[in-house]
């Protein structure tokens, strides 16, 4: 006959057992919970409308180089169009996802590309071809609906630089346009200066 003690441990034990065993399920069932309310807010997000705005701006401008046409046509006004264009993705960012470090990195690589293509000499233009700020900030925006930690880590560890780097572009870009503006006056000097001469005056 088993003893009492022992008895009473086998019944421990198999109670324990249920514990451990409903502690799982419970386990299993706010995981499932949890997946529910991602799924959702993923879907939420995704057929929203200020998504689909983002997305579709990426695919005109960077898909099909308008971005880049718009500067090379459009000097400076391009760049502003451009701009303009960002700011669902700063919305998205900002009020949709509620990431300030996701909304810096959007704003950096917008600045970035504001930057880049105010290099004269169609320079800047040629170099946004390859930038593609808009393809950069909707994988930046997917990478935070998917929860993709990777992207999330790398742009939270980056946020105190993308805010020094805002304020040094906003700095290079009051200067560009200062360098812009004194190269265009050259310009029309020079052409002024061409065409008395060729007047004989």
């Amino acid at each position: 006959m088993k003893s009492s003690r022992r008895k009473a441990a086998e019944e421990s034990l198999g109670f324990q057992g249920e514990i451990d065993d409903l502690k799982e399920n419970q386990s299993v069932e706010r995981e499932a919970e949890r997946r529910k309310e991602f799924d959702e807010r993923k879907n939420q997000l995704v057929s929203s409308p200020i998504y689909k705005v983002v997305t579709k701006i990426r695919k005109v401008m960077d898909d099909f180089f308008i971005d880049p046409i718009l500067g090379l046509f459009l000097p400076g006004l391009g760049d502003g169009i451009t701009t303009v264009l960002s700011i669902p993705y700063v919305y998205q960012a900002l009020v949709k996802l509620k990431s300030v470090p996701l909304t810096l990195a959007i704003i950096y690589n917008l600045l970035m590309d504001w930057l880049l293509g105010m290099i004269p000499f169609y320079i800047g233009d040629i170099i946004d071809v390859f930038h593609r700020s808009f393809k950069k900030n909707n994988k930046l925006i997917d990478g935070f609906i998917n929860r993709d930690q990777k992207v999330i880590s790398e742009v939270n560890r980056k946020s105190v630089y993308f805010g020094f780097m805002i304020i040094v572009f906003c700095v290079a870009i009051f200067f560009m346009f200062k360098l812009v503006a004194w190269i265009l006056s050259q310009m029309s000097l020079n052409t002024n200066s061409l065409w008395n001469f060729s007047n004989g005056k």
